[in-house]
């Protein structure tokens, strides 16, 4: 009975097994489906058809498990009758390839490399990697490894470099540099423009080369391996060359790295894409925004530059500081102290009383309160167990509705500009019957005005004059017609015999049509009404009764009036007291330090009178002795050393002080930034600067002094302002000799101390001593084919331009032709012009050396003058002995470069028939080089045969190394 069951239950397992099969072709054919799918929608759906693939793919995989696990199963129940009944094998193996084959997938392999997608290396070059460490961390700390390039990478720059880069946090742990590029104080390297290193965050090191050593030492290739997750990667940075390198560098190492160009996505899937498609569309959208910005930037920049153009005076308005923006909120604090601490009743008693804000919190040395109740003179706390008497209370109150800001402007205004409201006129009794005594009197008379009188000086108004609140701008002005004028020459009639001026006219502007000769008189400022303007609003009317209005022609007058009584008062009341004015500074020089306060209780009297107020901040007292300023202290009076006056800083004792100098020397420097900025020409900048600049930092210069290390900070300022601060540029060529002198600071500084100095008296008395102290002679190196030259010297202030000239000009003798001896001996023939004249004689050199030297023999030490020697005459001297190689040549630099020299020399000499000249050991090496081809000894260590050094060009040797 068991032999009859088993072919029925393999009959059994043959059906599933076709079941199995025909599962397969289904899964063929819905695969096949998706393929047709995939082909014909490729170009549109992407995207979609990415995601369908990774569903099918999952599909797949878990219909493979489950084929599997069937597989496994039927695979045991077929040993199991295979084992007890023998079967044809065919179909069994067959049924066997085809479900293994269902467990293998056609895919691709995984990407090769770092696991980390964001893994990425990158070439710069900084100019300079000394103190830009935090830079690169903030701005390079994407990259993993970093080649560098850098233009003179000596060993201490390194380690500098090293050590900020700690300091700095930095995510590069390790910096490996190229053969160090020796160190500045080597002349040969000057300008070498070599280095080169590569940071990593990586475990990474030198790689040992067997490079030629030229090619080592060149500082311009470096070769290292970094250790990223268990993989060494190696790899090099080479700093490319002028176009004759000697050794074989790829067109495209050579120069500075290129950026990695992205392929723009032109369309955009309608399905989430995968994340390689998505970094393609973000970084074509990056790139074609930052086109479309600098596009913008370039655009803005020429209609900037091109409106400067047209009006060079706009650059004065880059440079002006940025404007307030007005009051927003206003903070104020009420204010007063504890009188009683109940500790029972937790309350404190306060003198005086002040009304509390409920809505504000109220506070005690900075501690916030909380009050149960609360009135005007008490509050009753949750504690006052840290409460004492005479602790202060406070209540900070916050004000910034437009109304709320009207009123505390206006109460602030009528404090000031209105406090005369009110006051009888008796109080002024004193003060103008002083003034009718002692000002002198006079008439005034005005020709009457007519129409064209008034079109004329409508016409002569500056275009950017603005209008007042009646809405009447100057183009109506002058568009208007003569009947027009003739009604306003009628308004001021009328206001100048009534007194009544109409209320457009006063209200909050002055009329533009107002000159010298049309003002308002003094009860068209009593009527006159202003207005605060508040985030766009304007508020109540508000008008005053003392003081008059900024620009108005009167307020000259009216403070001119005022000095003037001020003279005449201290004049008559303290006449031993000298008194000075200036607007609105007023001063008294006493010669007796006892009269101070006596002199200061008469300027009190005067100020009393005039219902006027000191500023207590700007109110000081001086003296020039000692003496006298123990006096002043013992009149109760506090002393300076020093002040601002007028704008300059002015002393009072023998302490040399510059401190406003130096504060306007400070304000400056936000104006580089501002002038760097500006689009404006380089013209334009360097008139900014002689208008603005200096003007602005060295005001009073002619009173006090600053360091020559100040003049060169403002120098730097410039340099930076004009965007001329480049490597090897210097500013005092730049600022004394490419442009005019007087763009330099301190030539600037020096011609405003001359002007000063000129007006201070009679001109032709100043200028007559100005001359006697500038008359002086300059010595001077000529750059053309003179050797030395004297030169008197004149000054445009005294002498009219090119007034200076030539007194001595001459070549220099002797054998060495150098510029120290071309200096010296222009001193001495200085000093033989000289040694008649009658008054004292400055002379100028710019040769350090002979300053030093001159300075030694004034000095009385003893100089050794130098062996005369006689210069030989080519006929007797200069004929060429036999040819022969000089031993001691030889042992110095070899027998190969000897005898090319003596080759050269004697082919060079013997076939030429010009006369003897002298030449320079330059000329001579040009020739030897041009005539040979070979470059010559080179000293390293010892003489060595250029010829013989391979890479020779890449190491740079100077001329001295070279000859």
């Amino acid at each position: 009975m068991e032999q009859d069951d088993i072919p029925e239950r393999v009959h059994a397992l043959e059906g599933q097994v076709q079941q199995l099969l025909a599962q397969q072709q289904g899964f063929d054919t819905q695969l096949k489906d998706f393929g047709n799918q995939h082909t014909q929608q490729i170009s549109a759906l992407q995207g979609q058809i990415n995601s369908q693939s990774q569903q099918l793919h999952g599909h797949l995989e878990n219909q493979n498990q489950t084929i599997q696990s069937l597989f496994e199963q039927q695979m045991s129940q077929i040993r199991g009758l295979l084992a007890k009944r023998p079967r044809e094998e065919g179909n069994i193996r067959w049924a066997q390839v085809l479900l293994v084959l269902l467990v293998f997938r056609i895919g691709e392999a995984a990407n090769p490399g770092p696991p980390d997608a964001t893994f990425s290396i990158g070439a710069f070059n900084p100019s300079g990697l000394k103190g830009k460490a935090p830079y690169l961390v903030s701005q390079l700390a994407q990259g993993d490894i970093w080649a560098v390039s850098e233009t003179h990478l000596c060993r201490q720059t390194m380690q500098a470099f090293r050590s900020s880069l700690h300091f700095a946090q930095s995510p590069y742990k390790y910096c490996v540099g190229g053969h160090p590029v020796p160190s500045q104080f080597c002349r040969q390297f000057h300008n070498a423009w070599r280095g080169v290193a590569i940071m990593s965050k990586h475990p990474t090191r030198a790689l040992p080369t067997n490079w030629q050593p030229a090619i080592a030492e060149s500082s311009r290739a470096l070769i290292a391996a970094t250790l990223l997750h268990d993989v060494w990667i190696t790899g090099g940075v080479v700093y490319g060359a002028c176009a004759q390198v000697p050794f074989p560098v790829p067109k495209r190492a050579r120069g500075r790295a290129a950026t990695q160009q992205t392929k723009p996505v032109k369309v955009v899937p309608f399905v989430p894409p995968p994340g390689l498609v998505a970094e393609q569309i973000f970084d074509s959208m990056a790139i074609a925004f930052r086109a479309l910005e600098c596009e913008l930037h370039k655009a803005s920049g020429l209609y900037a530059r091109q409106k400067r153009d047209q009006n060079p005076n706009m650059i004065f308005q880059d440079l002006k500081p940025h404007a307030d923006k007005g009051v927003g909120i206003l903070t104020r604090a009420r204010q007063t102290r504890i009188v009683d601490v109940n500790h029972a009743e937790e309350a404190i008693v306060l003198e005086p009383p002040i009304r509390f804000e409920s809505e504000h919190a109220i506070y005690c040395n900075g501690k916030a309160l909380t009050p149960i109740h609360v009135e005007d003179d008490c509050l009753w706390l949750e504690d006052t167990s840290d409460l004492q008497v005479g602790m202060p209370i406070s209540q900070p109150i916050f004000q910034g509705t437009d109304q709320e800001l009207f009123t505390l402007f206006s109460e602030a205004w009528k404090q000031m500009w209105d406090r005369h409201r009110h006051v009888s006129p008796d109080r002024w009794a004193q003060i103008l019957s002083f003034a009718r005594q002692h000002l002198p009197r006079g008439s005034f008379s005005c020709a009457p005005l007519d129409a064209p009188q008034l079109q004329h000086c409508i016409a002569h108004k500056k275009a950017t004059t603005s209008g007042g609140l009646d809405g009447v701008s100057l183009v109506d002005l002058k568009a208007m017609p003569p009947a027009a004028l003739t009604n306003f020459i009628h308004m001021f009639q009328e206001a100048e015999e009534t007194g009544e001026w109409p209320s457009q006219v006063i209200a909050g502007l002055v009329p533009t049509v107002m000159d010298d000769r049309v003002g308002l008189p003094l009860c068209a400022l009593s009527g006159m009404q202003r207005r605060f303007q508040v985030n766009g609003s304007l508020g109540p009317p508000i008008s005053s009764t003392c003081g008059l209005p900024e620009g108005c022609a009167l307020s000259c007058v009216g403070m001119m009036v005022v000095d003037m009584i001020y003279h005449a008062w201290m004049l008559h009341y303290f006449p031993l007291c000298q008194p000075l004015s200036y607007v609105d500074d007023w001063q008294v020089l006493l010669t007796d330090p006892a009269n101070l306060l006596p002199a200061f209780q008469c300027l009190e009297g005067f100020v009393q009178a005039m219902d006027l107020s000191l500023d207590q901040r700007k109110t000081s007292t001086w003296s020039i002795t000692a003496e006298g300023r123990q006096c002043i202290r013992r009149q109760g009076f506090g002393m300076v050393a020093s002040c601002k006056n007028l704008g300059a800083h002015v002393q009072f004792t023998k302490q040399h002080t510059n401190k406003t100098m130096m504060d306007r020397v400070a304000k400056v420097s936000p104006l580089w930034a501002k002038l760097r900025l500006s689009p404006s020409a380089y013209q334009q900048k360097i008139r900014a600067i002689k208008c603005a600049a200096w003007p602005m930092g060295l005001h009073g210069i002619a009173a006090t002094t600053l360091s020559l290390a100040t003049f060169q900070s403002l120098r730097a300022g410039a340099m930076k302002g004009l965007k001329a601060d480049s490597p090897g540029a210097n500013a005092w060529v730049q600022l004394g000799l490419i442009e005019k002198c007087s763009t330099d600071p301190h030539v600037w500084a020096t011609l405003q101390t001359f002007r000063l100095t000129r007006d201070c008296g009679s001109q032709p008395r100043v200028e007559e001593v100005m001359a006697e102290i500038a008359v002086s002679v300059a010595v001077t190196l000529t750059p053309h084919e003179d050797g030395w030259s004297v030169i008197l010297a004149s000054f445009d202030w005294v002498s009219p331009p090119g007034s200076s000239r030539e007194l001595a000009v001459g070549h220099l003798p002797g054998i060495l032709q150098s510029a120290v001896r071309a200096e010296t001996f222009a001193v001495l023939q200085a000093l033989l012009l000289t040694q008649d004249h009658p008054d004292s004689v400055t002379i100028w050199t710019d040769c350090e050396a002979v300053v030093k030297k001159l300075r030694r023999v004034l000095a009385g030490h003893d100089i050794v003058p130098p062996q005369e020697m006689e210069l030989p005459t080519p006929d007797s001297r200069w004929k060429l002995p036999p040819l022969t190689v000089p031993a001691a040549a030889v042992r110095w630099y070899g027998d190969t470069i000897v005898r090319l020299l003596t080759s050269w020399l004697w082919q060079s000499v013997q076939t030429s028939s010009h006369p003897v000249v002298w030449i320079s050991h330059f000329q001579l090496y040009v020739d030897f080089m041009a005539s040979t081809g070979n470059p010559g000894p080179i000293h390293r260590s010892k003489w060595l045969n250029g010829a013989d050094i391979p890479n020779l060009s890449l190491l740079g040797f100077g001329f001295k190394q070279r000859t």
